[in-house]
């Protein structure tokens, strides 16, 4: 198992490199889909869920990710939320989140990514 700063670094650089692939993809959907600002929006969110994404897999944990995004027009805004899964002794992943992390844009995330860390450390006290 990795200690804390490694694991630390690998989900800042997991996040880091998920947004920026997914604010590329909404990007290009916005410059694709025809209709209002509400409408390219929503087609955005549906477009976005519909893609397998690299999942962050590390110990008993995966972490599936999407974007949180407001304002297509300014992408500086955007967030990517991680949704943390534990997986049992037979590879299945549990459909509960048992954790969930924001990670955002042109931001110190460091004390985000620390409490997350300590809350997967501590399960499964906090699961109950």
């Amino acid at each position: 198992m990795m200690n804390e700063k490694e694991l630390q670094k690998l989900i800042e650089d997991y996040c880091a490199d998920m947004l920026e692939q997914q604010k590329e993809e909404a990007e290009r959907y916005y410059h694709q889909i025809s209709g209002d600002f509400s409408y390219k929006m929503s087609e955005i969110a549906f477009n976005l869920g519909t893609i397998e994404w690299d999942r962050l897999e590390f110990g008993n944990w995966v972490a599936i990710p999407s974007l949180e995004l407001s304002n297509i027009e300014d992408v500086r805004k955007a967030g990517l939320s991680l949704s943390f899964h534990h997986v049992d002794e037979d590879e299945e992943i549990d459909d509960n989140i048992f954790y969930e992390m924001d990670y955002l844009n042109n931001k110190d995330n460091s004390e985000n990514i620390k409490k997350c860390i300590k809350a997967l450390e501590n399960y499964p006290k906090e699961a109950q």
